[in-house]
């Protein structure tokens, strides 16, 4: 086995895709000290720069001082804090739940999730390009995995006409895409699944803060919280936390904390945390002029690229803003310009976009002012003949 693990690595090293760690010397809003060299940080999932935001940090330390940085026992056992409790009824409130409950990441939330309430005489509608691992663990339980297209109601609605044998139906969806920037018409799709007798869940990972009035999600944007059997998302992206959560009713939530075996086991989140988590929130929902912002500066952004003639998606404001070009090696080399000129990126390939293609993927964040987009195109526009 090891044999073939050399080879799989040698392999590639030769292609140039041998992934290594290199660490990051400083974060600031909007700035990284990466490589040795200080960039423009588009790569930052903390969309409001949580993580230096005082409130914030204060939390954290409060509740450090108290109960420690780690954590000693189960939930289930003497695990729980005043924090976890504080917290959870805090994302309840936000999301417009009867509950909600913690955990150490989104793959425990999931594996919880669909181990608890998925059977073997279910079948699990998603889009192929989900990025949580709710198709591998229905694989797990031996229910059957049915792909459609979230930009095609249609296709969906087909799927659920063909799928009335199972016992139960669950559709997951993503409320934004990561991959493009995409947001899913919640509405469209919970109509269908109601019409046909589906549970939805929805995955809020990378809609938290920039999605809806009060930045709770797309759940909020399209008024669907009631119609959704639990959302369930990342702490670590627009709430700049760490952990995830799943929030739902309250029998949905106290026969998960029961069934879940990981969650039984696994000692809780810190604390910590949880208080970090809180104050986020507090923050995030009093933001809506940044949400404002961001809407605004990502329709410029699209536009403008689109006019330079990068293949990006127009017509979205969302901050996720993707560039698909022919192959990786062309984004590569794309993402290797942008570093020479003081900007930090991310590139994205098969089969996280559609086959042979890959895309440099920009995060906006709040700290991004015009005048750092107006030279992001600038350069854009000097280079693209070249590359593309």
């Amino acid at each position: 086995m090891i044999k073939e693990i050399k080879i799989e690595l040698k392999s590639l090293a030769e292609l140039g895709r041998l992934q290594e760690f290199s660490p990051a010397a400083s974060r600031l809003a909007g700035k990284i000290n990466f490589r040795g060299q200080d960039l423009t940080n588009f790569t930052n999932w903390d969309f409001f720069n949580l993580n230096g935001a005082s409130k914030v940090k204060r939390a954290a330390q409060s509740e450090i001082e108290v109960n420690g940085p780690g954590s000693n026992s189960s939930r289930l056992v003497t695990g729980t804090s005043l924090a976890h409790i504080s917290c959870e009824g805090r994302i309840a409130r936000f999301l417009g739940t009867e509950s909600a409950v913690l955990f150490s990441s989104v793959n425990q939330a999931v594996l919880s999730l669909v181990a608890a309430v998925v059977s073997d005489k279910d079948c699990v509608v998603v889009d192929d390009q989900l990025q949580s691992p709710a198709i591998d663990v229905s694989y797990l339980v031996n229910a059957d995995v049915i792909n459609f297209e979230t930009s095609n109601p249609d296709s969906l609605a087909k799927v659920l006409e063909q799928t009335k044998q199972y016992q139960e139906r669950f559709l997951f969806v993503e409320s934004i895409s990561p991959l493009s920037g995409k947001r899913a018409d919640l509405g469209v799709l919970s109509k269908i699944a109601t019409e046909h007798g589906t549970h939805l869940i929805v995955d809020e990972s990378y809609a938290l803060g920039i999605e809806g009035l009060r930045g709770a999600g797309g759940c909020e944007r399209f008024k669907v919280g009631s119609k959704a059997l639990v959302q369930y998302g990342s702490l670590a992206f627009g709430l700049g936390g760490y952990g995830a959560f799943v929030a739902g009713s309250k029998e949905i939530i106290t026969y998960l904390i029961n069934r879940s075996k990981t969650f039984s086991a696994e000692v809780a989140l810190p604390s910590s945390i949880a208080a970090q988590v809180e104050a986020g929130i507090n923050i995030v929902e009093l933001q809506t002029g940044a949400r404002e912002r961001f809407s605004t500066l990502s329709r410029s952004f699209r536009t403008r690229l689109k006019e330079i003639g990068f293949d990006v998606e127009t017509g979205l404001d969302t901050p996720i803003v993707c560039l698909t070009v022919a192959n990786r090696k062309v984004a590569e080399d794309l993402q290797e310009i942008l570093f020479k000129k003081g900007y930090c990126v991310e590139v994205l390939s098969s089969p996280f976009v559609r086959e042979e293609a890959a895309a440099v993927r920009f995060l906006l964040n709040v700290s991004h002012t015009p005048e750092i987009i107006d030279g992001v195109i600038k350069d854009l526009a000097e280079v693209y003949s070249k590359l593309i």
